[in-house]
């Protein structure tokens, strides 16, 4: 763990080569202090750059309590901002990013769409060909949304299924996006939006960084996600 600046340079105290993953702020960090349970103190150093790298992981286990160590430690190095600080060229130039989002998005733009089966109940039968894991959750209106990011150094099928409330009123969406780090922007890859609120999608993706976004098109509830990512 490397420090930054406000400014985006590397703090003169901050580890650097190859022992260091990623940079975060590091420095003039407002952060609780010992004297009493509502003080706080400016600090700096790598241990003011570690809990903004450790909250970005809180809120991806919150969001996907079944990922696996490895692809948490990914998605951090690959979803990192690149070629914005001034590292020497041991150290990686990676600033930290939390590529997360919860709310109201501005708009859903797809480039293509899948309404493949939905799930019906019970493990999709792919999932006896290649690990699955699931993800429930609430969305509490109209245009809320959860996503579920993830990583694949190799690529492959991506496959997920989505199984909401079976209320008419209820409208739930499946879309799938792509990191493109040259802009560092998500751009969405395929939607399935029947209307009803179980849907499936199954895409051909490259290595990469990506998220599985559950949308409401109308009305809330609960569902479950059913997702099977390559490694």
């Amino acid at each position: 763990m490397g420090a930054t600046t406000i400014t985006d340079t590397v703090a003169t105290f901050s580890n650097f080569g190859t022992c260091v993953d990623i940079f975060a702020p590091g420095v003039d960090i407002t952060s609780t202090w010992y004297t009493s349970d509502t003080d706080t103190q400016i600090l700096s150093g790598t241990s003011m750059a570690t809990p903004h790298v450790t909250g970005v992981v809180a809120r991806m286990l919150q969001m996907n309590p079944n990922l696996a160590p490895i692809t948490t430690a990914d998605s951090i190095t690959y979803s990192g901002t690149p070629a914005k600080l001034n590292t020497d060229s041991s150290s990686p130039n990676l600033l930290l990013y939390s590529v997360l989002q919860q709310g109201t998005p501005d708009s859903v733009t797809t480039t293509g769409t899948s309404t493949g089966t939905p799930a019906a109940g019970g493990a999709p039968p792919e999932c006896a060909q290649a690990p699955c894991t699931s993800a429930s959750g609430t969305l509490s209106g109209t245009d809320s949304f959860q996503d579920y990011p993830f990583t694949t150094q190799q690529g492959g099928q991506l496959n997920a299924w989505l199984q909401g409330p079976a209320t008419p009123m209820v409208d739930f969406d499946l879309i799938i996006y792509n990191y493109d780090f040259s802009t560092s922007q998500w751009s969405a890859i395929i939607s399935s939006t029947s209307v009803r609120s179980n849907e499936h999608i199954s895409y051909s993706g490259l290595a990469g960084t990506y998220l599985w976004r559950v949308y409401s098109h109308d009305g809330s509830g609960s569902y479950t996600l059913t997702m099977q990512n390559p490694s």
